[in-house]
């Protein structure tokens, strides 16, 4: 009876302890569960950002492509420009081209630039800069100190009222030499007018308002010579 009642005793106290030692195995088997459900969930979120990202960098991709493939398309037309631009140069007057002397040497140097698809929107925005000096020019009137030559070949400073880029007036100041100029492939052209002079000095008086506004007649018609188309 002794060892049956010592048996029972054991037996019950090994079933205390494998309660508790369950109830510590379910805690840890549901806080493990927990942590599983937690990773589940980050993963997840992680999988779709990864996704997200994915997508949006081939969107990315897919955009720097179709950007590369415009400028691509674009770099014929804009070499052909570049290279107009530059040969234009020499028709524009003095005073144009020591203003744009900076545009002018990046456009060469881009025009000799081996990597050309890379500089490509530097190249189209440097382009565009010199299109609009040049057209911001054109549509306005300057008046400007210039040297020609005379009939003997002489040089002669003088006072140029340019009516845009395509037609100048000189005088000289004394009004001895008078002259209406040009641009030409290889530079301006002026041809002495000097029954002119008297009208061209009062121009550029009234332009630089040391007189009154007032009319005066000036041939404005501009010949253009085969050599400059």
């Amino acid at each position: 009876m002794e060892q049956w009642v010592g048996l029972q005793e054991e037996i019950a106290t090994e079933k205390r302890k494998w309660k508790q030692q369950e109830q510590m195995l379910k805690s840890e088997i549901n806080a493990l569960e927990s942590k599983k459900k937690t990773l589940s969930e980050s993963i997840r979120k992680n999988s779709q950002q990864t996704e997200e990202l994915q997508k949006k960098k081939e969107k990315l991709a897919n955009k720097s492509d179709q950007l590369k493939n415009i400028l691509s398309s674009l770099s014929g037309e804009l070499e052909k420009t570049k290279t107009f631009l530059l040969e234009r140069k020499e028709q524009l007057p003095e005073f144009m081209r020591d203003k744009m002397r900076k545009q002018f040497n990046q456009l060469s140097a881009f025009h000799n630039d081996s990597e050309k698809l890379a500089h490509l929107g530097d190249q189209l925005n440097l382009v565009m800069s010199v299109i609009k000096s040049i057209h911001t020019a054109d549509n306005d009137l300057h008046c400007k100190s210039a040297v020609v030559e005379n009939a003997n070949g002489d040089e002669l400073e003088v006072a140029a009222l340019y009516f845009g880029l395509s037609k100048a007036f000189a005088v000289s100041p004394d009004g001895s030499y008078c002259a209406v100029g040009a641009p030409q492939r290889n530079g301006w052209e002026w041809t002495e007018k000097p029954e002119l002079a008297e009208k061209v000095q009062k121009s550029i008086d009234i332009f630089n308002k040391d007189e009154e506004a007032a009319f005066v007649n000036l041939p404005l018609s501009v010949n253009i010579s085969d050599d400059t188309k």
